[in-house]
């Protein structure tokens, strides 16, 4: 794939770059320029994490994308609101946050390996807030 001027980078690393134009969601492989399509979203996606230990990319939106690189196999995870920002846990943990200022925002808690998500807490502290460009959770 030759990279276009649309193309926004949400992850990189040594091996892959994992980015989107517009909607759609691609993975590609740094050396060769291999192309793997990932999905699309309604709306551009707003993170991704390629995790190297376990050769898997996440991407979230409008909902969750895990993808497996090798055996590019993809599991979709709906959420009650759109996937706003994302913090590592710990091995193969992550936590997602849906839409600060929305009244579903919550954190939610996604595992790698056993493709579990679940809510771990509602989240209100930005609810009827004024626009922040960084949210503190």
């Amino acid at each position: 794939m030759k990279i276009e001027k649309n193309f926004k980078i949400l992850f990189q690393t040594s091996d892959f770059l994992l980015g989107n134009i517009y909607e759609n969601v691609f993975l590609i492989k740094t050396q060769s320029n291999e192309e793997f399509y990932i999905g699309n979203f309604y709306g551009e996606p707003s993170f991704g994490i390629i995790d190297e230990v376990y050769k898997k990319c996440i991407v979230g939106g409008e909902k969750i994308i895990n993808y497996d690189i090798f055996s590019t196999i993809k599991s979709e995870f709906e959420l009650d609101n759109f996937a706003y920002d994302f913090k590592y846990i710990n091995e193969a943990e992550y936590e997602i946050l849906t839409d600060p200022w929305n009244e579903k925002s919550a954190i939610w808690r996604f595992h790698l390996v056993s493709e579990t998500l679940f809510k771990v807490s509602n989240f209100t502290k930005y609810q009827n807030k004024e626009y922040v460009e960084r949210i503190k959770w």
